[in-house]
């Protein structure tokens, strides 16, 4: 979590347990965003670390390959490579930053990618 001040990240207060329920959770919400309060000036928060959890990430990533021989001593090989083969939708970290985007989740992770390649070996 960040206070929002200029010197870096420091820890807000926590006046009560900021971990909601999974079926109150949201993009919009991914915690209780007033059981935190600003700290006094030149103090520091009272915030644990790692009391907030970010969402669980699930990611298959899959890689399919097949030789070919070419000749007694060179083969091709082929290969395709899927990352987030499934196309899971993996939710970023909510905002950790006091504002109007606190607690806010804005962005996931990249969708399927696939490349493929081909080697020479000899």
């Amino acid at each position: 979590m960040s206070n929002g001040f200029s010197a870096g990240l420091q820890r807000p207060d926590v006046v009560r347990n900021p971990n909601l329920s999974p079926d109150r959770r949201s993009v919009t919400r991914w915690f209780d965003t007033d059981a935190f309060s600003q700290p006094a000036p030149y103090t520091f928060g009272n915030e644990g670390v790692g009391i907030i959890r970010a969402p669980r990430w699930i990611n298959s990533d899959l890689a399919l390959l097949r030789n070919f021989a070419v000749t007694e001593h060179a083969r091709l090989q082929l290969r395709g490579e899927f990352f987030n083969a499934f196309n899971h939708t993996n939710l970023n970290p909510p905002r950790p930053a006091f504002g109007s985007s606190f607690g806010v989740i804005s962005s996931a992770g990249p969708a399927r990618q696939i490349q493929v390649g081909g080697r020479l070996l000899f």
